[in-house]
């Protein structure tokens, strides 16, 4: 009898080891729990968006990881509404393991406008995403932020919806190419860049020794923001 209550004894104790082993797996599967000495947790990733809405229409943002297109205009997944020639506040994106994510913006009015862009985003970087029209078909443009801070110096990127030549005063500094950024232009006074010839003041927005972003669209509307 006790050779026989050994064996069941031992039997008995490799069933319960199993049980914790496949019970201990099952729960590492979520990823939250130590396990095996081992700590499988996802690591949050998170970034900055800065919407720039260009258009002459309010619009609405929205954003996803999914690559379900039916998520993409989900209640759930929107950033906000932004009124036409106008900038939304930051906005954080979180998200954990190697995903693309999807822009998609919507006219408010009808919501029949519909735009979207996938892009990889980089964890603990700023950008910009600007929406503009490229002859007549709306477009969205993820940037990545930059400074250049020249003391004494108004520093400047553009980005426009149409071929523009930048001017310092009289003196052509450089051609932009529609939907392409520019790089980085300098002046010494806030009043003396001219696009296509039209004025854009930077001293009513603009600090010396700062950088900013200027969106340009085809009916001479400028977007200054600080980098």
């Amino acid at each position: 009898m006790n050779r026989v209550c050994s064996f069941c004894f031992n039997v008995l104790m490799v069933v319960v080891c199993l049980f914790i082993i496949a019970g201990c797996d099952s729960h590492c599967i979520g990823g939250s729990e130590l396990c095996g000495g081992e700590d499988i947790k996802k690591e949050i990733s998170r970034a900055s968006v800065t919407f720039v809405n260009s258009t002459d229409e309010n619009v609405i943002l929205y954003h996803t990881t999914s690559n379900n297109k039916n998520e993409r205009y989900k209640l759930n997944n929107q950033l906000g509404s932004v009124l036409r020639f106008s900038s939304h506040q930051a906005k954080e994106l979180s998200w954990t393991g190697d995903v693309k994510h999807t822009f998609s913006i919507t006219d408010a009015n009808t919501k029949t406008k519909n735009t979207s862009v996938k892009a990889e985003v980089a964890k603990n970087q700023r950008y910009w995403l600007v929406s503009w029209v490229d002859n007549g078909k709306r477009k969205i443009e993820l940037i990545l932020k930059e400074r250049l801070n020249l003391l004494g110096k108004y520093s400047v990127r553009v980005f426009s919806d149409k071929d523009v030549a930048v001017y310092n005063g009289k003196t052509l500094l450089t051609n932009v190419k529609k939907g392409v950024l520019s790089s980085y232009i300098s002046t010494e006074n806030c009043d003396d860049l001219k696009f296509d010839k039209h004025p854009i003041t930077l001293c009513s927005k603009a600090t010396a020794g700062d950088s900013y972003i200027v969106f340009v669209n085809s009916n001479g509307t400028a977007i200054i923001e600080r980098e």
